[in-house]
């Protein structure tokens, strides 16, 4: 018996059907159920199941119940395993979103997001408790730089990005890494110093840690420096150079013709090069005195590869690195009080001074910390007070009876020296007190509310006028005098700017040391040839000296650049300067 199609189509409820089994309409253009030989159906209307199997092809409009193990869209769907990267049961995880319109939600988790603006939001809260390091370095703007154009022509940058915006959470522990070289540079050209941005290695001048009593080897990081507390040691006599400060001389602050050990810890080096008031030809009251107070070894050099190896022509070995600089500017004029109740200011009478101001420079931060400061801190981290048991890197090789007692020692001498306790002109009664003497730690500011700011402002002018016994009473008793006074005497502060300015100092009225004058001639032939080059302080000091001598050309100025033994009179050094100037001009 044939099947019935074999004959045609067979229609249900229609007299024109169009598949081999159709009831009601075509449902290609009307209303019906379509049925092929090959088991398929096409419905119209409304498909009503209790379950499906197997694999759903296209759209599904209205809601469905169930899991959809793959769907290329899910409009509406209780669980999507896989529907455009959205997985997850019953929680749905986004790999990638792109969002064009508003976005409402309950709970977001996301690892990143990049969108221009967060708008609506009630709070974002994030994780707290952990610590983040941010490393600022300072580098000459680019266009990238939103303030490229406007003001200094240098800016920071943090963990390499200029000028960053930056979101801080609350709880959370941000340290500002300052370390590297560039930040100190700012402020140290200002005074002809030059920090190298790379440690400092020195294979004669190094401590080591001892493990039960015993050294062990060593790094060419853990640096150590005889310092002289107020003398240049270049020009210090042999004899005072190999003598060191006893414990009777720390105790009576004897500063004079010794010097004391001092440790660094991954210290850089430091170079000096005069400025152009520093040129012997400027008026004397118009010089400064700048003395080397520590150095490392001739054989130190600095690692700018980063592989510790000192016979890399790369790693510069200038052979005069300093360690301890100090900078005195006399002649500064501040005011002395010397007695009380005869005119004047204001609670005494007060005169006119002239004081000497410093400023040092170390090339390791270190140097203050906790394990060097102290000796028994030290001696608790397998530091020693001697360094009898080592070889040729033994500081008691070159100065005699000296043993280190932590940085403290050496740096409470060198403060001490820099006060005024032996200036003649000061009162007696001021000089012998040393409570009189204080060290101030300068802080910047932060701009203050607009409503704030009176009481601040107050506030600021009442601790002022209470520091002294006097005026203390006459606030009290009077606060409108206060009031009076808080407009009259109190400056309008700039916010955010340090008023400090160490440049203003004025020179030192010495006249010039004649032992000094090749080391300035020298001095004067390099900056020559490094602004003839249009080189960096630093591009210069990192130079070989191989292509340093190929860079002078001239034989005479080549022997006084690196000549040790070589001695000139007045009168040749005076025919050096000439050629110097005459130098590069051809």
């Amino acid at each position: 018996m044939s099947p019935i199609y074999v004959e045609g189509n067979v229609g249900i409820g229609t007299t024109d059907p169009a598949n081999p089994l159709q009831i009601g309409g075509n449902p290609n253009n009307g209303i019906g159920v379509g049925f092929s030989t090959s088991g398929n159906i096409k419905a119209s209307g409304i498909i009503t199941a209790t379950t499906f199997s197997g694999s759903l092809i296209g759209g599904v409009t209205g809601n469905l119940t169930g899991n959809a193990d793959t769907a290329t869209f899910a409009t509406t769907s209780g669980v999507a395993t896989v529907s455009q990267n959205l997985t997850g049961s019953p929680d749905v995880t986004v790999s990638n979103i792109n969002v064009t319109g508003v976005g409402t939600y309950a709970t977001l988790e996301a690892t990143s997001f990049t969108t221009p603006v967060f708008t609506g939001h009630h709070s974002i809260r994030s994780i707290h408790g952990s610590s983040t390091t941010i490393v600022v370095t300072v580098a000459a703007k680019t266009a990238a730089h939103r303030y490229n154009g406007t003001g200094s022509s240098n800016g920071f940058k943090l963990d390499g990005v200029e000028a960053p915006f930056l979101t801080l959470t609350p709880g959370r522990t941000y340290i500002f890494d300052v370390s590297d070289g560039t930040n100190a540079n700012r402020l140290a050209e200002k005074f002809g110093i030059t920090f190298f941005d790379s440690p400092l290695n020195d294979e004669n001048q190094f401590w080591m840690e001892y493990e039960d009593g015993q050294p062990t080897d060593g790094s060419w990081l853990n640096v150590w420096g005889l310092a002289a507390v107020s003398e240049d040691v270049i020009d210090m006599p042999r004899s005072y150079l190999r003598q060191g400060c006893v414990d009777t001389d720390v105790l009576q602050e004897n500063r004079l013709n010794c010097r004391l050990p001092v440790m660094f810890r991954s210290p850089t080096g430091m170079k000096f090069e005069p400025l152009p008031e520093d040129d012997p030809s400027q008026a004397a009251e118009n010089q400064r005195q700048v003395k080397i107070l520590a150095t490392a070894s001739p054989s130190a050099f600095i690692d700018v590869q980063g592989n510790g190896l000192a016979d890399d022509q790369r790693n510069p070995a200038p052979g005069d690195l300093a360690l301890i600089v100090r900078i005195d500017y006399p002649g500064i004029t501040t005011f002395d009080k010397v007695s009380a109740g005869s005119g004047g200011l204001v609670g005494g009478n007060t005169r006119e001074l002239q004081v000497t101001g410093s400023i040092v420079f170390v090339s390791d931060e270190e140097a203050f910390s906790n394990r060097l400061w102290s000796l028994d801190v030290a001696i608790e981290n397998d530091m020693s007070s001697s360094c009898e048991q080592q070889a040729n890197n033994c500081w008691l090789n070159t100065v005699r009876e000296t043993y280190w007692q932590g940085n403290e020692e050496y740096f409470s001498l060198l403060i001490d020296d820099m006060m005024e306790h032996d200036n003649k002109k000061m009162a007696k009664s001021i000089r012998d007190d040393k409570s009189q003497f204080q060290i101030v730690f300068d802080e910047s500011r932060h701009v203050t509310g607009i409503i704030s700011a009176p009481f601040v402002e107050t506030m600021g002018t009442v601790v002022l006028l209470t520091s002294n016994t006097f005026l203390k009473w006459l606030v009290v008793l009077n606060v409108g005098l206060l009031l009076l006074v808080a407009m009259m005497v109190v400056p309008e502060k700039e916010n955010w700017r340090h008023i400090f300015d160490l440049t203003r100092f004025k020179e030192r009225p010495n006249k010039l040391d004649p032992g000094s004058y090749r080391e300035r001639v020298q001095k004067a032939l390099f900056t020559k040839v490094r602004v003839h080059h249009d080189l960096t302080r630093d591009q210069m000091a990192i130079k070989p000296p191989a292509e340093v001598q190929t860079m002078i050309g001239d034989p005479r100025l080549v022997e006084l650049a690196y000549s040790q033994s070589r001695k000139y009179t007045p009168q040749e050094l005076r025919q050096l300067m000439v050629a110097i100037r005459r130098w590069g001009k051809n």
